[in-house]
């Protein structure tokens, strides 16, 4: 049995108003993983109890991360080109303004 050991969500949502001089509404972008990587680890273990006590196996605790939408491009050799320059996750050290500057 093949078990995924990360999910990935990327969401896209309309912005109200982003302060263009227009006000228009703009689009925007996260990206998020679900690690699950350390339970699999113990899933046979897992199982096994589960079945002991006529039990279904206990969900989570599960790492959930924001990353950068280029990153989950990389990990899952989709084309996220479209998007991911609607992503509001900065880079580390960059301000808002260094971001939206042409």
């Amino acid at each position: 049995m093949q078990i995924p050991l990360r999910f990935y969500k990327v969401a896209v949502f309309v912005l109200a108003h982003n302060g263009t001089p227009s006000g228009a509404p703009v689009l925007g972008a996260t990206g998020y993983v679900l690690d699950q990587t350390p339970q699999v680890a113990d899933l046979p273990d897992i199982l096994a109890r589960a079945h002991e006590v006529g039990a279904p196996p206990p969900l989570g605790p599960f790492r959930t991360s924001q990353v950068p939408i280029a990153d989950i491009a990389a990990l899952t050799g989709l084309d996220w080109s479209a998007i991911a320059p609607l992503d509001r996750l900065l880079p580390a050290g960059m301000s808002s303004q260094a971001a939206s500057a042409p």
